[in-house]
């Protein structure tokens, strides 16, 4: 029993790990200030945001991978999109150097 539940722990760990936590209402608001419909852009970036963070959640990909790619997307502000397009392309790397 006592194994079953770590095992579980483990697994829970390991994909909140995977899990980023980005405000994509804040970023939207944030990356759209300039933009000439602002309200538009706000709502495309929503969408695109929201795609991508379902995206993230369909992919499995190593720890490393994880905490590399959440500091990226920090750095432009917490962007899924941002965070996706690393993990695709680290993904990638890794499958070149196999």
């Amino acid at each position: 029993m006592r194994r079953t539940l770590l095992a579980g722990c483990v697994l829970l760990a390991t994909a909140a790990a995977n899990a980023a936590d980005f405000d994509i209402d804040a970023y939207c608001h944030m990356v759209t200030k300039e933009a000439a419909d602002r309200d538009a852009a706000e709502e495309t970036c929503r969408a695109q945001e929201k795609r991508d963070q379902r995206g993230l959640a369909e992919l499995d990909f190593p720890d490393s991978i994880a905490r590399h790619c959440n500091e990226v997307a920090l750095g432009v502000g917490g962007s899924y999109r941002a965070m996706l397009t690393c993990v695709r392309q680290e993904l990638a790397n890794q499958k070149l150097g196999d």
